[in-house]
């Protein structure tokens, strides 16, 4: 899928490949140091910065390599600026958004939105998607209401509900 981003750039949705994922660790990297940097590790529940960045890298690696995320990348001009990764849950017709990343320079431009709705691309019959985010981190609790993410319930084992809180967007609703 392509779009036109707010500031009038090509942006591309698409299948995260392996040659991607190099680019998605910088990318990533940037935007959670960026996003985060008001922050403490304590604040965050990481004994330091480059533990978070490491367990980021990690993860996407991981999940990517065994098949357990479906990843969408963003580009622009070939250089990817936003990543997603999408789980099904145990619910019919419901995607769990596992991680939405979107480099700082790109962020109020669609591209969140735009990889957010590419579920709808992957997955056949959604009818839901849920999604997790720290309490803290005021940016992305906004950015899902924007949406028309509803807050909820859902929260899966690892999550406290006392740092994280769950999101819900329905269809139809």
């Amino acid at each position: 899928m392509e779009f036109v981003n707010k500031s009038g750039s090509k942006i591309l949705i698409e299948k995260c490949e392996q040659k991607d994922l190099e680019s998605c660790y910088k990318m990533a990297f940037h935007a959670v140091s960026q996003a985060y940097s008001h922050l403490t590790p304590q604040d965050l529940g990481v004994e330091d910065m480059t533990a978070l960045l490491k367990q980021v890298a990690t993860e996407i690696d991981e999940n990517f390599q065994g098949g357990f995320e479906q990843f969408m990348v963003a580009k622009k001009e070939g250089e990817v600026v936003g990543l997603i990764g999408f789980k099904a849950t145990e619910t019919p017709h419901q995607i769990y958004i596992a991680r939405l990343v979107v480099d700082q320079l790109f962020t109020r431009e669609g591209i969140g939105k735009a990889l957010v709705f590419s579920a709808f691309d992957i997955y056949e019959n959604v009818e839901e998607l849920v999604v997790i985010t720290r309490k803290i981190n005021e940016s992305a609790r906004q950015f899902y209401k924007r949406l028309g993410f509803k807050a909820s319930s859902y929260m899966h084992g690892g999550y406290s509900p006392e740092k994280y809180t769950g999101y819900e967007w329905k269809k139809g609703a």
